[in-house]
């Protein structure tokens, strides 16, 4: 520890998992980047929606070096082609929203700290609302963000600083069952999205979620 000594890197087939979340994290960027929005995807055609991934994909793997000769480039485009498919089904089933802003950088002064915070993605809700979107490719859980010590302080940091954002979600972009988990201030009828409700197992103090946000 003295010596900030780190273990070795280990070795396993594949690319790693940050790589892995690096690249889906690059192409849903570009995906809303085109998109905007719920009434533009669901106006795509399957052959439209089949070239825009297509052409994203290997858009981002092409910018991260890969070469598209290599098979190993070429499983890999397969393998996140089929994952947007699926991730795109979810979000065609959620009640309308607008992409207000992807992979959002700012510095958010807490107390006398600056604070470096980075954003995947925020949606504007039907009515005006605001909720703010965290890309998982990995295990997440809703406890991350409540408790004394919080696993995962971004969102809530993030919430804190701007009034106008009425929810918090996890997208979970997993192959096996991808999902969003979340809380927000009134229903909206997205499987895995709560409505924030007193006496909570998250947090059994706050009674709603502007509430949560003074705790926070």
């Amino acid at each position: 520890i003295r010596l900030q000594a780190e273990p070795l890197t280990t070795v396993e087939p594949g690319l790693k998992a940050n790589t892995r979340g690096s690249l889906i994290h690059q192409v849903l960027e570009k995906i809303w980047q085109q998109l905007k929005n719920l009434e533009n995807l669901t106006a795509l055609s399957q052959p439209a929606l089949t070239h825009l991934l297509a052409t994203i994909i290997k858009q981002v793997l092409n910018e991260n070096g890969f070469q598209a000769d290599d098979i190993s480039t070429q499983l890999e485009e397969i393998r996140i082609n089929q994952l947007m498919i699926k991730w795109l089904e979810i979000e065609r089933n959620r009640p309308y929203f607008e992409v207000i802003a992807t992979e959002t950088k700012e510095i958010i002064q807490f107390e006398d700290k600056l604070l470096a915070v980075r954003v995947d993605r925020i949606d504007q809700l039907e009515d005006g609302r605001r909720m703010v979107i965290d890309y998982k490719t990995s295990k997440s859980s809703l406890a991350s963000w409540f408790g004394d010590r919080m696993e995962e302080p971004q969102l809530p940091l993030y919430c804190i600083q701007m009034t106008e954002i009425k929810g918090l979600a996890y997208a979970n972009i997993h192959y096996e069952k991808p999902n969003y988990s979340g809380i927000v201030d009134h229903p909206l009828s997205v499987t895995g999205i709560l409505t924030f409700k007193p006496n909570n197992k998250y947090s059994p103090t706050a009674e709603n979620f502007e509430n949560q946000r003074q705790i926070w």
